[in-house]
């Protein structure tokens, strides 16, 4: 989930939180040299036992990934990334915030280009929230200007590679895949429409949202529709989010409607 929060510089000699505002990166951690970095992400901050060479590893997968899919050009400085252990003090108090705000165990702010995940290196949720945050970094400083991309595609990206890659593919999200699964089973429409009309202020956390975004964005990736040329598009101005869907995606004379039907019809493919 991409969280845009308020950073602060602690007047003590060590970083400290300060709430309720969601405040948790002070500007010392950033200051220090990073401990591990390539072209892609600097580690600036990270746990006794973590492997940060797998951590860079694993990110710089990721970014390359989404570069080549979306024929995106390098960053322009490293993306900076803080890692702590939930059984730290700060770690701790991050999460303990979360659990009473928004389920966060993670979040990217683009104003700084600074990454945050807090969890324990031997849990899978670690991986998918570190997966999931990269690649809203790497959405967002390759892409300076994408700040109007559309909340759809920005959590279908980072839902797409939250299981990480193989061969630079994403896997194919076991979790998502069940959650529509059962969304269809249901009979519950997809509606796309809707999907694509979401804006942050009416964009919610439930599981239902992030799993029809990871839907729409798989079966587009999967299926090999041409979703380079749409993120380069998106700067034009004057085109609605439902045209430039509809001109991007569609077949001639195709509808939404029949191309929800198509997803559908992926999805369920996946599942046998």
């Amino acid at each position: 989930m991409l969280l845009l929060w308020v950073m602060i510089i602690s007047s003590c000699t060590q970083p400290s939180l300060q709430y309720p505002d969601d405040q948790f990166v002070t500007d010392e951690w950033l200051q220090k040299k990073a401990i591990l970095a390539n072209d892609f992400f600097a580690i600036h901050r990270l746990p006794a036992g973590y492997n940060g060479s797998l951590i860079l590893l694993q990110a710089s997968r990721i970014a390359v990934s989404i570069r080549e899919w979306l024929d995106l050009p390098p960053p322009v400085i490293p993306v900076k990334i803080l890692i702590f252990s939930a059984k730290e003090p700060l770690g701790s108090r991050f999460l303990e915030q979360s659990r009473t705000r928004h389920q966060a165990t993670g979040y990217y702010d683009p104003g700084k280009q600074v990454l945050v995940v807090v969890g324990e290196v031997d849990d899978p949720r670690f991986w998918t929230v570190l997966n999931h945050e990269i690649s809203h970094a790497v959405l967002y400083s390759c892409m300076p200007g994408n700040i109007g991309l559309p909340f759809w595609f920005n959590e279908g990206v980072a839902t797409l590679f939250e299981g990480g890659v193989e061969n630079l593919q994403p896997r194919i999200n076991n979790e998502r895949l069940e959650y529509m699964r059962y969304h269809i089973d249901k009979k519950r429409p997809l509606d796309i429409q809707g999907l694509i009309l979401l804006s942050g202020s009416s964009l919610d956390n439930s599981s239902s949202t992030y799993a029809r975004a990871w839907a729409v964005t798989a079966y587009l990736y999967f299926c090999g529709l041409p979703v380079s040329t749409y993120v380069k598009d998106f700067p034009k101005k004057g085109a609605s989010e439902i045209v430039r869907f509809e001109k991007s995606f569609l077949l001639p004379h195709e509808t939404l409607d029949e191309f929800s039907t198509s997803c559908i019809q992926w999805i369920v493919s996946q599942t046998q």
